[in-house]
């Protein structure tokens, strides 16, 4: 009898041993949203998720132990969906996985879209362990937003005019503004704001050069003509 006991404990351990062991992926999913604080950040190095596996090969748990505030939710996410080799009958199976992040910067590209976005590539570098290269891609082109391929109608709010749509080149930099009339950029911007609030000349994106070359932009073509009124009635000496 004592024999038999010490045998069925044995063959247990080894059960669970081999249970334990069986820990191949089936498979597997890396982060495929980069978030965008992450890329401005140039968030990058090592997460560590541990998880447990049940006995059906699903992900019950995922908790991140170490790694990149910005990168740890994405990482969790993407451990959750990783499937494993069943085992009936056993306990809970831990593994530990290893997403190593890697910056690729700000990339500028031809193609123009409608906004800035976060793209990944990613490959596995033995079962548990995966590589995931992410960088900001930059359009030299800015696309205004499309419906089915067409940019949506926008009105004029002063003029009720179905506003034209033109190609711009973008500029950087602080706008500097000198004049001897202590109250003229006052009253240009209050014209502005009531008379032309779409003449939209310019495409000004700020101190940051991202790379943007050209966008897209409304105008209003009666906005234009009251600006160049304006400027005309009230010429600086």
């Amino acid at each position: 009898m004592r024999y038999l006991l010490t045998l069925f404990i044995v063959i247990s351990a080894a059960m669970l041993a081999s249970a334990q062991g069986n820990l191949e992926p089936v498979f597997r999913k890396a982060p495929e949203k980069y978030p965008l604080a992450a890329a401005a950040a140039r968030a990058e190095g090592e997460v560590i998720v541990a998880i447990e596996i049940g006995p059906e090969g699903n992900v019950t748990s995922a908790k991140v132990i170490s790694g990149h505030p910005l990168l740890r939710a994405i990482s969790a996410q993407a451990a959750r969906e990783w499937r494993f080799v069943p085992v009936t009958g056993s306990d809970l199976r831990s593994l530990v996985i290893q997403f190593r992040f890697v910056d690729k910067g700000w990339v500028l590209i031809d193609e123009g879209f409608i906004a800035m976005e976060t793209r990944t590539e990613s490959s596995f570098e033995g079962s548990n362990v995966v590589k995931v290269s992410a960088g900001l891609y930059v359009p030299k082109t800015l696309l205004l937003p499309r419906k089915d391929g067409v940019i949506e109608d926008r009105y004029c709010e002063v003029h009720n005019r179905l506003m034209e749509v033109e190609l711009q080149a973008v500029s950087y930099g602080l706008i500097a503004r000198v004049s001897d009339e202590d109250d003229y950029f006052e009253r240009y911007d209050r014209a502005e704001e009531t008379l032309f609030p779409n003449a939209n000349l310019d495409s000004n994106r700020g101190c940051v050069d991202n790379g943007i070359e050209n966008e897209e932009t409304y105008f209003c073509s009666i906005c234009r003509a009251e600006r160049e009124k304006w400027l005309e009635q009230n010429r600086r000496k």
